[in-house]
C-alpha cells in the first residue's frame, strides 16, 4: 500500500503547462477542417506527428522518454501503430518517430 501512495503523491507535485499552445489548436482545427471533407482523412501521418512533437517539445522531454512512449504507444496498439506506419511509409516519410521528431 505504501507504493501506492508514494505513486499518488509524486503525481500531486506533477506539473502541467496549461498556457494554450496556439500551434497545437491551429493543427487540431486542421484536422477537424480535413475530417469534414474526408472521414477517412489520416491526420495520424501529418498532423498529429506535429501535435506529439509540440507536447514532447513541452514537457522537455528527450531522445530516451519519446522512445519509451512510442514503444509503449506500439505495444499497446501494434494494428494501429503498424497501419500508421504503413501510412507514413507510403508517403515517403519514416516510419521512425525519432527521425520524424528530428530527434536523429
Amino acid at each position: 500500500m505504501s507504493d501506492f501512495s508514494t505513486q499518488v503523491d509524486e503525481l500531486k507535485e506533477l506539473t502541467i503547462p496549461i498556457t494554450p499552445n496556439n500551434k497545437i489548436i491551429d493543427l487540431v482545427l486542421k484536422i477537424i477542417r480535413h475530417q469534414k471533407q474526408d472521414i477517412r482523412y489520416d491526420y495520424s501521418s501529418h498532423e498529429q506527428l506535429e501535435i506529439d512533437k509540440h507536447v514532447y517539445e513541452t514537457y522537455g522531454l528527450n531522445k530516451e522518454d519519446i522512445a519509451e512512449i512510442e514503444i509503449w504507444y506500439a505495444r499497446r496498439y501494434p494494428k494501429f501503430s503498424a497501419a500508421q506506419k504503413a501510412n507514413l511509409r507510403k508517403l515517403g516519410k519514416s516510419d521512425d518517430y525519432l527521425v520524424l521528431y528530428g530527434l536523429e
